[in-house]
């Protein structure tokens, strides 16, 4: 059985813009597309493990909810601090400019 994080969760990010996130977390830079295609053709590893992950309203979601999440519809926002170091991610509706930098990757 679905637990009411993951109803809320797919609700937040189905009805939200895909193609604007209203929350954008502060004193972290957003990890650009050109970053990303350069630590994919690298192989650079990503260390993920310890970032926290939130909708578009800036609420935390939990790793388990976001498992359940269909990822060929949602993407990523990847943000780091000043050290590089990837602290949040930000789960919004995919675009096409998502499913392109995808490919690219």
């Amino acid at each position: 059985m679905k637990s009411a994080g993951f109803i809320t969760l797919i609700i937040i990010l189905v009805f939200c813009d895909g193609q604007h996130t209203n929350y954008k977390p502060e004193n972290l830079q957003k990890v650009s597309d050109e970053t990303r295609i350069s630590w994919a053709a690298k192989r650079s590893p990503i260390d993920l493990e310890n970032a926290i992950i939130k909708d578009t309203l800036g609420n935390p979601v939990s790793k388990e909810d976001v498992q359940n999440i269909d990822h060929n519809i949602f993407f990523g926002d990847l943000y780091a601090d000043r050290n590089g170091n990837i602290v949040e991610i930000v789960k919004r509706k995919q675009t096409e400019a998502d499913r392109d930098l995808l490919k690219k990757i």
